[in-house]
């Protein structure tokens, strides 16, 4: 609460609350003395409203009681009439005319008197003959009295007759007494101006502002108002109280009127017409009387705030001295001065507080001290040099990795210039002095400082050093030497892996190459007796050619691009003993691994290739996670999956052979466990790739299995690899699952469409379909090719295509072709292809694809396997 109350000094403290105390109870006493007397002219005010509500309210049912009183005679003179001369016609209209302008003339107010025939609707006679015989069969002054048998007051409305605003007082007209038979209905039509609402404009002591407002039971005002002309019938009154008294309540209230000014109004609801009366009066002119009382509190009230506050002043001077002296010996010890202390002259409360003042800046003295043990201890502890300095370049703060560097301990050092001490940030003097003008950091990358007999790399940084402007500067001098070399190592490995698709390029157009020799020398053989010396000459280069071949495949290997694409039945187990050594050379003495093989595996049908990579991946993965060294651990197990399992791991139940690696690393979060599979995720930071993993993900789908992974920050990863189990025994290659044409089989007749863009390989695939019965046509691009099918689908049963090709690539060109003429087969040939580069790849067609290089009989089974 008294937060907002900012003081410099203890002494404008205690003279202003002294002010206060003093003060306040004059303003309280003012304030309840004016909010009593404020009071007191409501009341009187709401009274006088209250009283004079109830004398309108009063007079507006005399006047009703009255007028009912009025049509009450005239009902029964014209009653009277009719039944004395019913015998008679002649002159009845006349006379009643007559009788009725006699009560016309006779009140005022009354404008119109009619009686209208019960049985037509229509007026039978009027005190102003041009309304006789007019229909008013659907006003309520006619429908109610002949509903209910009585009398109606017609509420306050515009009358079209009289142009003016008016009332109707209906009452019914019998033959006679007895039996009470209604042959006509009365009606009074008044103007309201010289009657009601003459009642109403009496605004006797309601002062300037005072009216009477009458409003029916939509808050629309009936009588006009003093402060709005034209509101008769016109006006919809929204304020407060008008509103409650048509809602027929009765009350006072504080509220703003229609003209939206506050006012005080006494309302009330009058049951027989359903009005609401309101009585008001402006509060400006009912508190008025008061402006002059508030100068006079005022003034009184300002008079006493002085004195008071004169007397404050005298008493918070004499009371705060001690504790100003006290102030100033606190601001000189924080300035630095030691050894200062209060002097105490008498032992009451601010002695007390001198004295433990006193003991407390012996303490902070010792603490002081202690904390400067503290500071040091905690910078020398820090890894990185740091220097602190003063705006003259003196040393102030040391720690022991200056010390190494330098040579120079901390009493050496502290309280002399750094150049005398450091001499090697000499050359940085400008740097060093622009910090500490102009109060920005710098940092100066890679600079070289001799430390020992190595000479290393640093990054020196310049913070400036300020309690509220600039006193100096810190220098932090980290050693990067280390980091470099990581660094250094990357740039190889990315340098490594540029060299590797560099490779792939070059294998593939070796291949290319490769493919020619392989091909002509088959030729060549098919053409030469074997016991020609030349024959010998030709099997020599075949079998170079078939070594390059081997070379190509593992120069794609090692660009990522290469690796067999075989399926077999396999032991697991056998795969991983044969990749055991590899594996412990990869994952160096650091990491112990572990291999539990379970007896009698499953054989199960998968990609061998695939498999070695998919092992190798996750353990260098395990590798990284394991920085510091830890346990690697392979198992393999037969497992029956069944559907309690299914919501653990998505399978489908059934037996399955699962492989499993765990690692004690530092485990992953379930941010990174949800996305490890991702293309391109990765958490190595640069240098890894980030596909990894998702090629896993792919190998184990292909696989038709499954992964799961579980893991535990700070204990360890799981990943567990379900490959279903096959029906074949392992050891059987693929010729188990699509065996292959030997001998004479080998050869055909149907048509064959070749596309190739290497012109040499184009002719040798022509050369050795020719040769054993098959029809070719060939075409060196894809548009060839689309005009050669044009004109020749029916006959062409196989298009054999390269893949990579100018303009359209061999899939493109498949694409084309299986919207076109989905009944002709096609069959990919390719030695290096990258998949993610490959908008139209087909996944089916890259399966069951004939590698680069091929010799004649993997070409011709590969044909003949699609033909049949």
């Amino acid at each position: 609460m008294f937060s907002m109350f900012k003081f410099k000094s203890i002494r404008s403290r205690q003279m202003f609350w002294l002010s206060i105390v003093g003060i306040l109870p004059v303003i309280l006493f003012s304030t309840v003395f004016f909010l009593q007397h404020l009071n007191a002219i409501k009341a009187e005010n709401l009274s006088h409203l209250v009283a004079i509500r109830d004398l309108k309210v009063q007079q507006i049912n005399q006047w009703l009681t009255e007028r009912v009183g009025d049509v009450y005679a005239m009902s029964s003179v014209t009653q009277q009439y009719l039944f004395e001369n019913k015998n008679t016609s002649s002159h009845i209209k006349n006379d009643l005319r007559n009788i009725l302008k006699v009560y016309r003339d006779k009140y005022e107010s009354y404008e119109e008197i009619f009686m209208i025939d019960k049985r037509s609707g229509s007026i039978f006679v009027s005190t102003d003959s041009d309304q006789e015989n007019k229909n008013k069969s659907d006003d309520l002054y006619f429908s109610e009295v002949i509903r209910t048998k009585k009398e109606y007051i017609k509420d306050v409305y515009y009358s079209d007759t009289l142009n003016k605003t008016s009332m109707s007082f209906s009452i019914p007209v019998y033959n006679n007494d007895i039996d009470k038979e209604m042959n006509y209905v009365l009606v009074a039509r008044i103007s309201l101006d010289y009657s009601l609402f003459k009642i109403i404009k009496e605004n006797t002591a309601m002062g300037a502002t005072g009216e009477i407002l009458i409003v029916n039971s939509s808050a629309l005002a009936l009588n006009e108002l003093r402060h709005s002309s034209e509101s008769s019938l016109k006006l919809k009154i929204t304020a407060l109280p008008a509103v409650n008294a048509a809602n027929g309540k009765t009350g006072v209230i504080e509220s703003n009127d229609y003209r939206n000014i506050p006012v005080l109004a006494a309302y009330t609801y009058l049951p027989r017409t359903g009005w609401g009366v309101i009585s008001k009066k402006d509060l400006s002119q009912i508190y008025g009387p008061t402006y002059t009382f508030v100068k006079y509190a005022f003034f009184i009230t300002f008079v006493f705030s002085l004195f008071i506050i004169a007397a404050a002043v005298f008493l918070s001077g004499k009371l705060t001295l001690p504790l100003i002296r006290m102030a100033d010996v606190a601001k000189r010890i924080r300035r630095g001065e030691s050894g200062l202390r209060n002097e105490v002259s008498e032992m009451d409360e601010i002695g007390y507080l001198a004295l433990s003042f006193n003991e407390m800046s012996e303490a902070l003295e010792k603490e002081k001290k202690l904390l400067k043990s503290h500071l040091q201890n905690t910078v020398d502890s820090m890894p990185s040099v740091l220097i602190g300095i003063d705006v003259n370049k003196n040393i102030i703060i040391w720690n022991e990795q200056a010390q190494e560097l330098s040579g120079h301990t901390e009493e050496q050092a502290v309280n002399h210039n750094l150049y005398d001490v450091m001499l090697l940030l000499k050359e940085y003097d400008n740097q060093i002095s622009a910090v500490i003008l102009g109060g920005d950091p710098n940092i100066i990358r890679k600079v070289k400082f001799k430390k020992g007999s190595y000479k290393k790399t640093y990054d020196l940084t310049i913070y400036p050093l300020s309690e509220g402007e600039t006193i100096g500067a810190v220098i932090r001098i980290d050693d990067i030497t280390a980091q470099l070399d990581k660094d250094e190592i990357i740039r190889h490995s990315q340098k490594m892996d540029a060299l590797g698709q560099l490779t792939g390029g070059v294998a593939h157009d070796f291949n290319n190459m490769l493919g020619v020799i392989l091909g002509y020398t088959e030729l060549l053989k098919l053409g030469i007796d074997k016991e020609d010396k030349f024959y010998n000459y030709v099997s020599e280069i075949y079998v170079a050619a078939e070594r390059a071949k081997n070379l190509t495949s593992k120069l794609l290997n090692f660009s990522r691009k290469g690796g067999s694409q075989d399926v077999v039945v396999a032991n697991i187990n056998d795969l991983i003993l044969g990749e055991r050594s590899m594996l412990e050379k990869t994952l160096t003495v650091a990491i112990e691994l572990r291999v539990e093989l379970a007896n009698e595996i499953w054989p199960v049908c998968i990609d061998k290739n695939l498999l070695e990579d998919a092992v190798l991946n996750m353990s260098i993965n395990s590798k990284h996670a394991m920085p510091d060294g830890g346990v690697l651990t392979i198992t393999t197990q037969n497992i029956y999956i069944q559907n309690q399992n299914q919501n653990q791991i998505d399978i489908k139940p059934g037996e399955y052979v699962m492989l499993t690696i765990s690692d004690t690393g530092h485990g992953m979060s379930d941010d990174v466990q949800g996305r490890i599979f991702d293309p391109f995720y990765t958490t190595k930071g640069q240098g890894g790739t980030g596909l990894g993993l998702s090629q896993v993900y792919g190998f184990v789908q292909q696989s038709k299995g499954t992964i799961h992974v579980y893991s535990e920050p700070g204990i360890g990863t799981r990943i567990s690899l379900y490959f279903p189990r096959s029906d074949k025994e392992s050891g059987n290659d693929k010729k188990e699952i699509a065996d292959f044409i030997e001998g004479d089989s080998l050869n055909g007749n149907e048509t064959i469409l070749i596309v190739d863009d290497e012109k040499s390989l184009l002719i040798l695939a022509s050369n050795i379909l020719e040769s054993v019965g098959y029809k070719v046509f060939t075409a060196l691009n894809a548009d060839e090719a689309l005009n050669i099918l044009s004109s020749n689908s029916e006959s062409i049963e196989l298009v054999l295509t390269d893949v990579i090709m100018p303009k359209m690539s061999g899939y493109e060109l498949a694409w084309v072709i299986k919207d076109k003429y989905p009944k002709i087969k096609i069959q990919i040939v390719s030695g290096f292809i990258n998949k993610s580069e490959e908008n139209y790849f087909d996944q089916d067609l890259y399966n069951e694809r004939l590698t680069k290089p091929y010799n004649k009989n993997e070409l011709l089974r590969k044909l003949r396997n699609q033909l049949s």
